[in-house]
């Protein structure tokens, strides 16, 4: 979805703000397709603060369908989008191209005078998005051998680890055992 700035971007010290409702079902990380839930209006206000360049800032709140990393079971996740962007356009660029302010700036969600809405939500999430999905702190994840959820119960599975450094002490035992 593009939402045309030139206005505000041509005209000093004007503002803009509207609610937009992005047309995202899903959000595709790494390969993997999370579920939205739940998305809130995004609440986007554009200010000008000479021409070709404004502040962007917006939030609005997503809701994820998302497994647990370590039992797998389902789980909703909830992440708060908040911004505050510098953007420009094409004609603050070829003014001002060598300003250090141009490398500061974070804009390949600006085509022309136009917001991609979808990339600059898509970005935002990313910076928020959880390292280690878990359902809760302490979970214990599943078991290696029958793949019983830990968090649930316990399993009768033999989960000792010998010693890979001591396993061929274990062999002389094993060769000189009498039967």
């Amino acid at each position: 979805m593009l939402l045309n700035l030139s206005n505000v971007m041509m005209h000093e010290g004007m503002t803009f703000e509207q609610k937009v409702n992005p047309d995202m079902t899903n959000f595709r990380y790494y390969g993997v397709a999370y579920p939205i839930v739940n998305c809130s209006s995004l609440n986007l206000s554009a200010v000008n603060l000479k021409k070709g360049l404004a502040r962007l800032t917006g939030n609005m709140v997503i809701t994820f369908l998302l497994s647990c990393d370590r039992c797998l079971t389902d789980m909703e996740e909830t992440i708060q989008v908040e911004f505050e962007k510098d953007i420009c356009g094409p004609s603050f660029v070829s003014e001002n191209a060598d300003e250090d302010k141009l490398y500061e700036m974070d804009d390949n969600f600006m085509e022309g005078y136009n917001l991609n809405i979808e990339h600059l939500i898509y970005s935002e999430i990313i910076v928020k998005w959880p390292i280690k999905i878990l359902c809760m702190e302490e979970c214990k994840g599943i078991c290696k051998i029958c793949g019983q959820n830990l968090n649930e119960g316990t399993c009768t599975c033999d989960d000792f680890v010998p010693d890979p450094r001591l396993a061929s002490i274990k062999d002389i035992f094993n060769a000189n055992k009498e039967v």
